[in-house]
C-alpha cells in the first residue's frame, strides 16, 4: 500500500471534520475582546460564521461597551489576533495544496470559508474605524469642514 493513501484518507477527513456544521462555532464579544477559539482552524470557523458578520456590521449594537480609549485598542489587538491565526491557518492549507495532501477542489472549496472570514474582517476593520468615528478614543470626534 503506499504511503500516500492513508496520508490522503486523514487530510480528507480533516477537510470533512472542519466543515462539518456539528462545530458551528462563532466569535463573540467578551466585554471589549473578541473570542473566537483556541485553534487556528476554530478560529478560521468561528470568524467565518454568519453569526460573527452579523455581529461585526452592527457596531453601534454595541457601542456602549467601549467606555475608555484602551477599550478599542484591546478590541483591535484581538481582532488583530484572531486575523493572524485565520491567515495561519490559509498557510496551512496552502502548504498542504501544495503538496498535494489535498485536491484542487478541496482547497477551492476550503478557500470559500476564508473569503468569507476576510470580508468578516473587513467589517471588524470597518467597527473599530467606527468606534474610532464616534470619540471613543478620549478625543474628540472628526468633523467634516
Amino acid at each position: 500500500m503506499p504511503r500516500t493513501v492513508p496520508v490522503l484518507a486523514a487530510a480528507t477527513l480533516a477537510v470533512l471534520f472542519a466543515a462539518s456544521p456539528a462545530r458551528a462555532l462563532e466569535c463573540s464579544l467578551e466585554g471589549v475582546v473578541l473570542e473566537c477559539g483556541k485553534t487556528s482552524q476554530e478560529i478560521l470557523e468561528a470568524f467565518a460564521s454568519p453569526q460573527t458578520g452579523a455581529m461585526l456590521e452592527r457596531p453601534l449594537d454595541v457601542l456602549e461597551r467601549f467606555e475608555r480609549p484602551a477599550d478599542i485598542e484591546r478590541f483591535r489587538k484581538s481582532l488583530e489576533t484572531a486575523w493572524r491565526a485565520v491567515n495561519r491557518a490559509e498557510r496551512a492549507e496552502r502548504r498542504k495544496l501544495q503538496r498535494r495532501q489535498i485536491s484542487a477542489a478541496e482547497f477551492e472549496t476550503w478557500s470559500q470559508t476564508y473569503d468569507r472570514a476576510l470580508r468578516h474582517y473587513a467589517a471588524g476593520v470597518t467597527f473599530y474605524r467606527t468606534l474610532v468615528w464616534h470619540g471613543k478614543t478620549g478625543k474628540a470626534a472628526p468633523q467634516d469642514g
